[in-house]
């Protein structure tokens, strides 16, 4: 899924336009007026589980929100009639937005009147019925985006695995469509988008890769939901197709304002399946973090007498969007060593009884993210949105993996300061073991891993940095294999229950830098993009065929 910088990235995506027209309104804004199109062939099933496009059903009096008739194969409310999608089954939150107030200046907005079959309408055709249209507006909270159209209707997307938003030009998109939807292996559908439209060379009649495969005229291209006007349009996609928009009709028309942070409308988008932005809301996210040490520290009894197992710092972070909201592999393998340096695998039930620990992973956290704000405003992060969107940004991949410090990286680059601290830590010392507290001590007797596993000394410094190597580590959580990245190179007591299973640690010898034939970090790499890249760079023309 798309980290909290990455959705950053796609807010200004969504904003090229506002730029590129020169407007002076509201940065969200644009004039042009547009209608979302949802591409239904290319959603997820109509009878799946896991519907692409939902729509909002609050309780039946909500002050803020109109309930709309639910279409075919969307789930029912889960408890007492709160929407299964924003509020789970928490009954704190039933009364969410009935605690909302109208203000004044607020346009009331009848009810819509539409007739449908529930039985046999589902909510992609509900949703190109409703002719959707207005100007657009997006804000960002985590790994949650928020659009407004028209000021009536309220869109929160979820980008799952290879989710991202860009602008094509109109021309391009008539071009794509036109094309028809085409199968893509045994289930999935996709439109193509014609070589002509990339960056890579012409592909001809007999053109194969290094490999000995043919190559394909056209690139898949698979995009769910489209925001379509006169010259541009927003589309939004992903190739696996988990991306969901969850569509909420408010009773009243906002105001461009009403959206963004501090807006009368931002509180009540989101799911309560994720939590406040360390950007945007730091006071709220800094409670949120001290409200769940306390929570953890209760179960630290349970794991302790054997009856729950310990759970890894990564693992807690990239799964509790309720508390760390953004934060996915990446974000979290590169806060924790570069500037918690904390280990990867430490259970969270030590850290949070540890003072030390604890502020350590408060601090690097709000550090990091404010960190990460001012390299989202860098210029050199160019957009993918303009008339050549269909091609690897190489300088751009470059750029935005200069913040990328840990995660699939050859090397750490260690700072004299950092390099210290986690010397004086012992955090760099193979045969050491570290404690419960964070600390280290060294161990007497052999080594407790394979040799493997403990890697030689640290380099001496030289200048004013040093390069570490990186090495992926690997521990057994409650039902699977667990693995991330870690410059340290200290490990746990395997004899300390308190801590998950270590099972093993390999020395990374490639950079994701590299890596340009899969899809990989960041917004540049997205699968199409990957594509262009490959059928760029690995192509030749096949030898002629004697005879032929």
């Amino acid at each position: 899924m798309p980290e909290s910088r990455c959705l950053r990235l796609f807010h200004k995506e969504v904003c090229f336009i506002a730029k590129t027209k020169g407007t002076k309104l509201h940065p969200t804004v644009w004039n042009p007026l547009c209608t979302l199109v949802a591409h239904v062939p290319l959603c997820a099933r109509k009878d799946g589980n896991k519907q692409t496009i939902t729509f909002h059903e609050p309780p039946p009096d909500d002050p803020l929100f109109f309930r709309l008739p639910r279409p075919a194969g969307q789930s029912a409310p889960s408890y007492m009639g709160v929407c299964s999608h924003c509020d789970g089954t928490k009954a704190s939150t039933l009364a969410r937005s009935r605690n909302f107030v109208r203000p004044d200046g607020l346009e009331e907005v009848p009810m819509l009147s539409f007739e449908f079959d529930p039985k046999t309408t589902y909510s992609g055709e509900l949703l190109n019925a409703l002719n959707i249209s207005g100007q657009l507006l997006v804000a960002v909270r985590g790994k949650e985006m928020a659009i407004l159209i028209g000021g009536q209707y309220a869109l929160r997307i979820n980008f799952c695995m290879e989710g991202h938003c860009f602008w094509i030009p109109r021309q391009m998109y008539d071009t794509i469509v036109a094309g028809g939807v085409q199968t893509c292996g045994k289930k999935s559908q996709t439109y193509k988008v014609p070589h002509s439209f990339t960056d890579a060379p012409p592909v001809l009649s007999g053109d194969i890769d290094k490999a000995g495969i043919p190559l394909k005229k056209s690139l898949d291209f698979s995009f769910q939901l489209a925001f379509v006007g006169d010259e541009w349009v927003l589309v939004w996609t992903d190739h696996n197709m988990m991306f969901n928009v969850h569509i909420l009709v408010p009773r009243y028309k906002f105001l461009p304002e009403d959206i963004v942070f501090g807006g009368r409308l931002y509180d009540y988008v989101w799911s309560h399946h994720h939590g406040p932005d360390f950007i945007d809301q730091p006071i709220e996210a800094r409670a949120n973090i001290l409200q769940w040490r306390q929570e953890v520290v209760l179960t630290s009894a349970a794991i302790r007498t054997g009856n729950a197992r310990p759970t890894a710092v990564f693992e807690a972070i990239t799964s509790r969007q309720d508390i760390f909201n953004g934060f996915g592999a990446q974000e979290t393998c590169d806060v924790l060593s570069q500037y918690c340096q904390l280990y990867p695998a430490m259970p969270i039930h030590c850290l949070c009884e540890s003072d030390s620990s604890f502020d350590c992973l408060v601090e690097g956290i709000m550090k990091y993210t404010q960190d990460m704000k001012d390299i989202i405003a860098n210029p050199k992060l160019p957009l993918v949105s303009g008339l050549r969107p269909f091609r690897f940004n190489v300088n751009g991949h470059h750029h935005f993996l200069a913040s990328v410090f840990c995660c699939r990286r050859e090397k750490f680059c260690a700072t004299p300061g950092w390099l210290c601290l986690s010397t004086d830590l012992g955090y760099l010392a193979p045969d050491w073991y570290i404690l419960n507290d964070g600390s280290t001590i060294e161990y007497k007797d052999r080594r407790p891993y394979p040799s493997e596993f403990c890697p030689a000394d640290v380099p001496p410094l030289r200048g004013s940095f040093v390069m570490l190597p990186i090495y992926q580590i690997f521990w057994r959580s409650a039902s699977s294999l667990v693995s991330t990245y870690t410059p340290f190179t200290a490990c746990p007591d395997p004899k300390n229950a308190d801590w998950p299973v270590m099972e093993k640690s390999i020395l990374v010898t490639s950079d994701v830098k590299q890596d340009q034939n899969s899809s990989t970090l960041g917004p540049y790499s997205f699968n199409i993009f990957v594509q262009c890249a490959w059928s760029k760079e690995k192509s030749t023309k096949a030898e002629p065929v004697k005879g032929a």
